[in-house]
């Protein structure tokens, strides 16, 4: 709560303190150019889901559990890389990543105060692999990891798109999509009662081979789930050679003060 709180009161000192995506970074180097792509994760997973057990206890409400059901969940954000003629498979860009429907950080972009503007420390990624196939060297092939304190993400895809800078005759990448899966952890359920504390709750699992009758009385918490889907990168002509910050494109709710 304090560092939200931190971040309101800060979030004004940013309007137009910086050139670009990649003039927020508190890095050594001087970068020419940006590479900013829009990342969308399409996924398939498990979520709470509420169910109400009847209760013999007069003065409290009816019990309340939470067991795992099907669920689709989408996360958006950006990969954006500084880079001097072109990116390659061992340069890191940085990435922020973050869920709109729950308003969930689930890559924060990491922030600290320096006199009286704010400058970025975004979180790194790394790609596996990253190179162009094809008789004619005309697609790309990916395969990259995330990882974060809310989960891990292991994505690949094939038959990606270049691009070519006609004055610094550069190639790099387009767009690229493929296949994720990974495990995201599970999120913690607050619910108030009215005669008790308020009590939270994680959504239970069965074992394979446990004794079940209901979720009221049989289940273990689980601490993750698991989620497979689709993933793509697509590359922001606007924010790459646009003006605007990091700092004021990503939603506040999404940015976090570092410790």
């Amino acid at each position: 709560m304090k560092k939200l709180m931190i971040a309101a009161a800060v979030a004004a000192m940013t309007a137009g303190a910086y050139a670009g995506a990649c003039d927020d970074v508190d890095i050594i180097e001087t970068m020419d150019d940006c590479l900013v792509y829009d990342v969308t994760f399409k996924l398939k997973t498990l979520a709470p889901k509420k169910l109400v057990c009847k209760s013999c206890d007069k003065c409290s409400d009816d019990d309340v559990v939470y067991y795992l059901g099907d669920a689709s969940r989408t996360l958006n954000g950006y990969l954006w890389f500084c880079y001097d003629d072109c990116w390659d498979v061992d340069d890191v860009p940085y990435i922020v990543l973050w869920e709109k429907k729950t308003k969930t950080a689930i890559i924060p972009l990491y922030y600290a105060i320096k006199g009286t503007t704010r400058v970025a420390y975004p979180a790194e990624t790394e790609f596996a692999f990253l190179g162009r196939y094809n008789k004619k060297a005309d697609k790309v092939a990916a395969m990259w990891l995330v990882g974060s304190d809310y989960g891990e993400f292991y994505a690949a895809g094939v038959k990606g798109k270049v691009m070519k800078d006609k004055e610094e005759g550069t190639v790099t990448l387009k767009s690229i999509s493929g296949n994720v899966v990974g495990t995201l952890a599970m999120q913690t359920i607050e619910v108030a009662r009215k005669c008790k504390d308020p009590e939270e709750f994680t959504a239970k699992i069965a074992g394979l081979c446990d004794c079940w009758e209901d979720w009221c009385t049989d289940g273990d918490e689980a601490d993750i789930v698991p989620f497979s889907g689709t993933w793509s990168l697509k590359y922001n002509k606007k924010l790459s050679k646009g003006s605007k910050s990091m700092l004021l494109v990503v939603p506040s709710w999404a940015q976090e003060l570092e410790a």
